[in-house]
C-alpha cells in the first residue's frame, strides 16, 4: 500500500539538482515545503538509481508467460481457433497452469474483440466526415454561384 503519490520526474530532478549545489534535505524542504524532509533525504540517497530514466521500475512478481509464450499461444489460436486447452499447453511447454492459460486466451480474445469494435467504428467515423465534407463543399459551391452574377 503506497502512503502517498510519487514524485514527478522534474520535481526529483529538481531535488538532485538542489543537492549538486550543496543545499542539504532541510533547506530544500523550506525552499519546497510539500515535500517531507524524508522524502527529499530518499530522493538524495536513491539518486544514482535514476539516471534521468523518471521513475523506477516496480519490483514485483515476474510474468508467467513470456512474450515469446504469448506469440506461440496467438500463432496456435489464429491457426487453429478450435484447439484444446491441452494441445495450448503442449504449444507453451507447460508454462502455466490450465487456469491462468484460460485466463491468458480470454484477455487475448477481448483484446481481439475490441480491435475489431473499433475497425467497425471507424467507417461510421469515415462516413460522417465524408458526409460533412460533402456538405461543406455544396455550401461553398452554393456561394459561388451568388457570388458570380456580381462578379
Amino acid at each position: 500500500m503506497s502512503r502517498g503519490k510519487e514524485l514527478t520526474p522534474q520535481l526529483c530532478s529538481r531535488i538532485c539538482e538542489l543537492r549538486s549545489i550543496g543545499w542539504g534535505a532541510k533547506r530544500i524542504h523550506r525552499k519546497h515545503p510539500e515535500i517531507p524532509v524524508g522524502t527529499t533525504r530518499t530522493t538524495i540517497s536513491r539518486e544514482h538509481l535514476h539516471d534521468n530514466k523518471g521513475t523506477i521500475p516496480r519490483s514485483g512478481r515476474l510474468q508467467k508467460l513470456t512474450e515469446e509464450y504469448c506469440n506461440r499461444l496467438l500463432e496456435a489460436l489464429t491457426s487453429n481457433p478450435e484447439a484444446t486447452n491441452k494441445e495450448l499447453l503442449e504449444t507453451i511447454e507447460y508454462a502455466v497452469q490450465k487456469r491462468t492459460l484460460q485466463r491468458v486466451i480470454q484477455e487475448l480474445k477481448a483484446e481481439k474483440k475490441k480491435e475489431q469494435e473499433e475497425l467497425q467504428n471507424q467507417p461510421v467515423e469515415l462516413s460522417r466526415l465524408l458526409l460533412h465534407l460533402y456538405l461543406h463543399l455544396q455550401a461553398s459551391q452554393r456561394l459561388q454561384i451568388r457570388l458570380l452574377p456580381m462578379i
